[in-house]
């Protein structure tokens, strides 16, 4: 999609076309979180259904499954947003968690510890 009058992305690289790719580029690695717990329900509700006639099975199927259709919707509201214009507050929140949750998972993958990780946990939510 086109990136129609200012923003953050037209702001940084004045053509539009490069706003456009830039933004995409961002939506894409801000996705990558939410696409790979989506997928983890659908495994699980996948795995639920398979034990579907024992005992409380029923009931952890159900709740896999509406753990998987919210993820699903989480991922086409996100597809459908447009990160390079006005956004409420609701989907700036989304967008500042999204960066949390991917700055934590860098984080818990290089294993820092400590303060360190403290004053990085405090940069990062200052500064968005």
């Amino acid at each position: 999609a086109a990136c129609w009058g200012g923003g953050p992305f037209r702001m940084l690289f004045g053509d539009e076309t490069y706003a456009s790719i830039a933004a995409t580029v961002l939506k894409t690695w801000l996705l990558l979180l939410p696409v790979l717990s989506t997928a983890q329900w659908f495994q699980r509700t996948c795995q639920a259904g398979r034990l579907l006639g024992k005992r409380w099975k029923f009931t952890r199927f159900v709740q896999r499954l509406i753990l998987f259709l919210l993820g699903v919707l989480q991922i086409c509201l996100f597809a459908s947003s447009e990160l390079n214009a006005s956004n409420g507050a609701l989907i700036n929140y989304w967008l500042a968690m999204l960066f949390g949750c991917a700055g934590e998972s860098l984080m818990s993958t290089y294993d820092i510890r400590g303060p360190v990780r403290q004053i990085i946990f405090l940069l990062l939510f200052l500064f968005m």
